[in-house]
């Protein structure tokens, strides 16, 4: 006879093995928090990182294009824009480097941000597409008469109140630029009280006129400058634009652009926050041997343009041994010979995240990381560009 085995009831969990179960339940589960986060943040910062170079790059864009375009109409000449005090001529170049934006009103770097000192950027252009002939006055042997300019044609209104250049295509007029502002447009002859087309022409810019006795400033007094001995002179309205790296409190930098430069008074507004440095060098081609010396430079030193001096500058204008030069600026100068030979500028730019990485490693004494990056918790990148001016390889327009 067989018997039987009793079904055993149903066995459960214990209680330390609930707790065991738990707890790896929780280890795995803090260990895919943490994990989660981690790729959070770095996905997070990589973003960040991302726009940080994309800043850079519209930046590049920005001041790419007007460095492209400077000089159109004039090329490398010196530009009259006013005065600089004690009736000495402030000259200025299509393409103006500015090493010391401190002197120019820009905050700078401090603290441990003191080494990130930027330059700033002039650019400027004529519109030949709207250029207007000069005329002689009727009855002289002058373009100039008085405060007016005649003109072979009737000056459009869009020039009532610009700023515009006064060009002469051919050598040996090609020696500067006269700026100065256009009022008062005459659009009609009506002989024989009024025989010409004209406007009114005040030499310099808004507010800051030319010094008594400059080629530009008067006719035909002004007889040294072989502008107004010309056939062809021409008046073409004149756009520029300024760019500057301006810290506030020494350690929040941000882009800035002027949109009418040195030539206007509507001022810097900002238009990056993420821009922290910006680096301005020339290059200049020595035309007997076509090799390149960028300005500012060091081992061998050579300084910014804008900052060269007879004494500083003269030792690098190696080419037509003839020329003799004097002065530390204006034709005939050291820097105005280098300035006429730049084919090159190099504009490097950093640009840094606007929000820290707080888990980075981090430095208050001006550590920096493998790369040469301060480490203080910001994403930096670099960019380098090299731009050919296309109007500075030849004269006239």
């Amino acid at each position: 006879m067989t018997t039987k085995r009793a079904r055993s009831a149903p066995r459960g969990f214990t209680l330390i093995e609930v707790l065991i179960a738990s707890a790896i339940s929780l280890v795995v589960l803090g260990v895919a928090v943490v994990v989660g986060a981690q790729l959070q943040r770095r996905g997070y910062m990589e973003e960040r990182t991302v726009e940080t170079q994309n800043a850079a790059r519209a930046a590049r864009d920005l001041m790419a294009a007007g460095v492209q375009r400077a000089g159109a109409g004039a090329g490398t000449l010196p530009l009259a824009v006013g005065t600089k005090g004690a009736g000495v001529a402030d000259l200025r170049y299509a393409v103006w480097p500015v090493s010391d934006l401190a002197a120019a009103g820009a905050g700078v770097p401090a603290g441990q941000y003191a080494g990130l000192t930027s330059n700033g950027l002039e650019l400027w252009e004529t519109d030949p597409g709207k250029m207007v002939p000069l005329a002689v006055c009727n009855g002289t042997g002058a373009p100039w008469v008085g405060t007016k300019l005649c003109t072979g044609v009737a000056p459009p209104a869009e020039l009532d109140g610009r700023v515009a250049a006064l060009v002469a295509p051919e050598p040996p007029a090609r020696a500067t630029v006269c700026l100065g502002v256009i009022s008062n447009l005459d659009t009609t002859k009506s002989p024989p009280g009024d025989n010409d087309y004209g406007l009114t022409w005040t030499p310099g810019l808004p507010g800051n006129p030319l010094p008594a006795g400059h080629p530009c400033a008067s006719y035909p007094a002004a007889t040294a400058n072989t502008l107004w001995a010309a056939t062809d002179i021409y008046l073409m309205p004149l756009t520029a634009r300024s760019y500057r790296v301006n810290w506030t409190g020494g350690s929040q930098p941000a882009l800035e652009m002027d949109p009418d430069g040195f030539a206007g008074n509507q001022g810097f507004t900002v238009v990056s926050r993420d821009i922290e440095q910006l680096r301005v060098r020339m290059g200049v081609v020595n035309p007997e041997d076509a090799g390149m010396l960028y300005f500012p430079n060091t081992a061998p030193n050579r300084p910014g343009l804008d900052q060269c001096t007879h004494a500083a500058c003269a030792g690098f204008v190696t080419w037509d041994a003839g020329v003799a030069l004097a002065g530390d600026e204006g034709p005939g100068s050291a820097r105005d010979e280098l300035l006429k030979q730049v084919r090159m500028v190099e504009l490097d730019i950093t640009a840094r995240s606007q929000r820290l990485d707080t888990t980075a490693q981090t430095s208050a004494d001006g550590g920096v990381d493998r790369d040469g990056n301060l480490q203080d918790g910001y994403k930096r990148r670099h960019t380098v560009i090299r731009l050919a001016p296309r109007n500075f390889g030849y004269s006239g327009f």
